[in-house]
Formats: structure tokens, C-alpha cells, sequence
């Protein structure tokens, strides 16, 4: 047999008018005191890591001092390694170095968490 009449289904939108250029257009959903907040906690994720490998006697950096693992392992959560890190897990790339001791891992499941939620 042969329809009479097919129909689609359309979807109609009005195009806003207001334009942001084109570079920071992706931060338009929210605001800058947002914006800056967030960038103030991957900070501060970032650094509450770095100090966690510094003086934590189970993490990657004083397990290198100790020769328990190799030296280029010790720098893996200093402090521009936390910050890659943590905006890596903050965009769903995923962490490039996971942190050893229970605390650390505390502290990334909990940015973790809270990302995944954001």
C-alpha cells in the first residue's frame, strides 16, 4: 500500500541573538563568579595533592627519597603534575598519575566524586 500522507517531525528553535566570540563562547551556561570558582578548586585540589606527596611518608615522593621506587616516580604529583591531573579528572579525561597513600586517594575520589556530580 501506498501512505496518503507521511510526516515529520520538526524541532523549531529561535537562534539567539546574543553571540559571544567564538573562542570563549563555551563558558556562556554560566557565570564568571561560577567559572572562577571552579578554576579556584582545581587549585586548591591541585595543591592539597602537591603537599600530600610532599610530606605524606606513603606517597610517590618520599617513597622515591627511600628508593622504594624510582626517582622519576617521585615527581609524579608535584605541583604542575597535580594541577594536570586534577583538571584532566575534571574534564573526564581521566588522572595521569594516581596517587599512592590512602589520603591522596581520599582527596582525588573526592574530586572525583564531586566532578562527575558538577
Amino acid at each position: 500500500s501506498i501512505p496518503l500522507r507521511t510526516r515529520g517531525y520538526f524541532l523549531t528553535m529561535k537562534r539567539s541573538d546574543r553571540r559571544l566570540p567564538g573562542m570563549f563562547q563555551f563558558m556562556a551556561p554560566f557565570s564568571k563568579q561560577v567559572w572562577m570558582c571552579y578554576i579556584a578548586a582545581i587549585f586548591s585540589v591541585s595543591l592539597l595533592l602537591a603537599i600530600n606527596n610532599r610530606f605524606n611518608p606513603y606517597e610517590w615522593g618520599s617513597a622515591a627519597k627511600r628508593g622504594a621506587v624510582e626517582k622519576e616516580k617521585g615527581s609524579n604529583l608535584n605541583l604542575s603534575n597535580s594541577i594536570w591531573s586534577t583538571w584532566g579528572a575534571a574534564v573526564g579525561q581521566g588522572p595521569e598519575f594516581l596517587p599512592r597513600s590512602y589520603a591522596g586517594r581520599v582527596a582525588a575520589g573526592t574530586w572525583w566524586f564531586s566532578t562527575c556530580s558538577y
